[in-house]
């Protein structure tokens, strides 16, 4: 009996070690980040980050490491700043030629920084549609905020995604 007691205690003491340390992790995992993951560049220059991109495109084999490094350290408004300057310079639209120069997922990356946040969760969800049919539409939305529904519906039927 004194065997049998000192194995439910010591599974006992296990256990309360066991749920004091995870008790002690802190993974916020369902929360949102209180603060940007990308914030602003403090020198940006559209008309130079523009003018990488071209020069990235026209590379033979295409400098994607180039296009990475501008997009991906960009916020999204800055992001339409270089568009805007890519079309002035180049005389073309910039998601165009991301488009022909890029493939594969790191197309559907760059492409998808291109867009709004709105923008980009009705295009997830369109393609959700597309695929998988229209029940399984709410398994992907998670969407807190009515505002923000509401844009993702209107980008929509504004056929912008």
């Amino acid at each position: 009996m004194s065997a049998r007691w000192e194995s439910r205690n010591k599974r006992k003491i296990n256990m309360a070690m066991v749920s004091e340390f995870l008790g002690q992790l802190s993974l916020n995992v369902a929360q949102e980040p209180l603060y940007p993951t990308v914030v602003p560049v403090r020198d940006f220059d559209p008309d130079r980050d523009a003018a990488r991109i071209e020069t990235a495109i026209k590379t033979k084999g295409v400098d994607e490491q180039t296009i990475i490094d501008v997009l991906t350290k960009r916020t999204y408004s800055q992001r339409r700043e270089i568009a805007f300057a890519y079309e002035r310079r180049a005389k073309k639209d910039m998601i165009t030629a991301l488009k022909a120069a890029l493939s594969g997922s790191l197309e559907t990356v760059v492409l998808g920084l291109m867009k709004s946040t709105s923008q980009y969760d009705a295009s997830e969800i369109r393609g959700s549609i597309k695929v998988k049919g229209l029940n399984l539409i709410t398994e992907g939305l998670h969407c807190p905020l009515v505002a923000k529904c509401h844009n993702m519906v209107c980008f929509s039927k504004e056929g912008l995604m």
